[in-house]
């Protein structure tokens, strides 16, 4: 999932028009004008500022944004931070407040670190844009023998965006009587006080459910404090047979959970044996879920392993799941290992049929693994993963990271590139990516890395960082810089090929920033296709897109249409119009 705050802060710049009072005083906005272009992500960085002198491994990164400035990465690592902890794995962390520019100097978030001998490993990390932060992973550690050494759930809060952390304390309050193993643990919430944590366990819970591994769930409504007792979220845990792993849970902030993870159960018989992915709903913040289902739709017929789910949604309505898979799809693609994805658009009921991510996936040989999927709730969607592809021969045969992004949530992706820009002669293998952004153009990447990058890193791994900033808009025209890549020719929002100091490119008249929001080329004024121009009508309803710019109206839209234009009279009687309606309106509701 996108494992950052759900409370992502809208980036906006303001509705664009002539007709400002009718704005003000109907209350119409225009769609956002952000846009993103490119990949554009900086050459990468070690986010752990000891890598030159560690000699530790570092692993299994993690990153957070509450969307106010302030960013919190999380990972596990062996070093001993210049002997200040033990030599066993421990949780460390760093923070920035200047959108992963620069971090603090790694130190343990497990407070216990000095002193404890079990290995804390896996860490995940979200927080609320409230204030609150949550992390969650496994450890073998007894807490000073009041839980088990078998391993269980930890957690560990911070009020203050990541500079002090609680003391460990077990999640799953079996803790202390367990034998089960409890790994691969994941935690979320929906900003509204709810928050949810998931794992899977081979324990029974007291004889209630099998042996074999199942999906456990816990909530909490105190910001992480105290936990419900371990249930299983898989209702079919008492009587399946398969192995169900690596859960991952979101919410749209609005009352729908989703939880997705890997299971080779038959589910009754009705799909195969092979590992497929599964998807279950919760409509009560976690207290009862839906029995689970098949999520990739060819579970019945597909030969392939289907592995590593993400799942994350803007919010909006729109619900997007990829994973790894090395099923041909009937033969259309590769049997490499590569990325699916699958949308849904009713919170998770149902999902499209699984189609390849990477467009690359019925002629490349490498393999795409562990995607991960990011949006900024505007349009933008970014997913990267690992691969041992060569991109046609651009890059090594060692891992690097690969990045692609879509602009109509998720129907259609760019071709993969390389996210890190010394792909192609690095030697070292780059790999558990993750992306955060908070929403107003920033975005941080993070990995796992034995790259020296020509400098004395060392071949220990160490967590790399890189950054792209799609915040700054010169012209103002509501299109950030990068996107605007002065080019002459359009290819997505992504990429508007206008000039980032013009706010009319094209100088018709029509803005940059509202053409490319609804999909017109800010490079034409017309004479290449005049749908693109003022003159142009894409929508066949009559009007120009001069007169639905200026009106404040959808020209991809024909049910929408321009506002007649009204004078200053006219304009202050709608208002008092208006004003009269709501009245009513109040009056009737009272």
């Amino acid at each position: 999932m996108n494992h950052q705050t759900h409370a992502l802060r809208r980036s906006c710049s303001g509705p664009i028009g002539r007709t400002i009072l009718p704005l003000a005083l109907l209350g119409l906005l225009l769609p956002s004008m952000a846009a993103q272009a490119g990949m554009g992500f900086l050459p990468p960085a070690a986010l752990n500022t000891n890598a030159v002198t560690d000699s530790g491994l570092d692993e299994q990164p993690q990153i957070a944004t509450d969307s106010l400035g302030h960013w919190v990465a999380v990972w596990d690592s062996n070093d001993t931070l210049g002997g200040t902890i033990g030599s066993e794995q421990d949780i460390l962390f760093s923070r920035s407040t200047d959108n992963g520019a620069t971090w603090t100097a790694p130190a343990a978030l497990n407070t216990n670190a000095a002193t404890d001998t079990g290995n804390d490993t896996g860490p995940q990390i979200t927080t609320d844009g409230l204030g609150n932060w949550v992390s969650v992973w496994l450890s073998n550690d007894s807490l000073g023998g009041t839980i088990g050494s078998d391993n269980d759930i930890l957690v560990s809060r911070s009020t203050n965006n990541g500079a002090t952390w609680s003391a460990p304390a077990a999640l799953n309050t079996n803790a202390a009587s367990d034998t089960g193993n409890d790994r691969s643990p994941q935690v979320t919430t929906d900003a509204a006080g709810h928050w949810v944590a998931v794992w899977y366990s081979t324990d029974t819970l007291g004889g209630t459910i099998g042996t074999d591994a199942d999906i456990l769930v816990s909530r909490s409504t105190n910001n992480g404090a105290t936990w419900s007792a371990p249930a299983a979220l898989n209702s079919n845990a008492a009587t399946d047979s398969g192995f169900d792993q690596l859960p991952q849970v979101t919410s749209d902030g609005t009352g729908h959970w989703v939880a997705v993870w890997i299971s080779d159960d038959t589910l009754g018989g009705t799909i195969d044996t092979d590992a497929d992915i599964l998807v279950s709903r919760s409509t009560n913040n976690g207290a009862t879920w839906s029995a689970p289902a098949a999520l990739n739709t060819n579970a019945a017929s597909d030969l392939g392993t289907d592995d590593r789910p993400d799942v994350t949604t803007d919010g909006a309505g729109h619900w997007l799941a990829v994973w790894t898979s090395d099923d041909a799809l009937g033969g259309t693609i590769g049997t490499d290992s590569d990325v699916l994805f699958a949308r849904s658009t009713n919170n998770g009921a149902t999902w499209s049929a699984p189609a390849a991510l990477n467009a690359n996936a019925a002629t490349d040989s490498g393999s795409d693994y562990m995607p991960q999927v990011t949006t900024d709730g505007a349009g933008r969607w970014v997913a990267v993963w690992h691969s041992s592809d060569t991109l046609g021969g651009t890059l090594g045969t060692d891992l690097d990271i690969l990045v692609s992004r879509s602009t109509d949530n998720g129907a259609a992706w760019s071709a993969p590139v390389a996210l890190d820009s010394t792909a192609a002669t690095d030697t070292g293998i780059d790999d558990r990516s993750q992306t955060a952004t908070d929403g107003a153009g920033h975005w941080v990447a993070t990995w796992r890395s034995n790259e020296p990058l020509g400098v004395p890193y060392g071949t220990d791994s160490d967590i790399m960082f890189s950054t792209m900033d799609r915040a700054t808009d010169t012209d103002g025209d509501g299109i950030d810089d990068m996107s605007e890549t002065n080019t002459g020719t359009y290819v997505d929002s992504w990429d508007t090929g206008s000039d980032p100091s013009l706010t009319d490119t094209d100088i018709d008249s029509l803005p940059d920033g509202w053409e490319v929001s609804y999909t017109l080329d800010p490079n034409d004024d017309g004479s290449g296709d005049l749908d693109n121009g003022p003159l142009g009508d894409p929508d066949g309803d009559g009007f120009s897109n001069w007169e639905e710019y200026d009106r404040n109206s959808d020209p991809r839209d024909p049910n929408s249409v321009p506002l007649p234009a009204l004078g200053l009279m006219g304009l202050m009687a709608a208002g008092v119009a208006l004003a009269g309606i709501g009245l009513t309106s109040l009056r009737r509701r009272r």
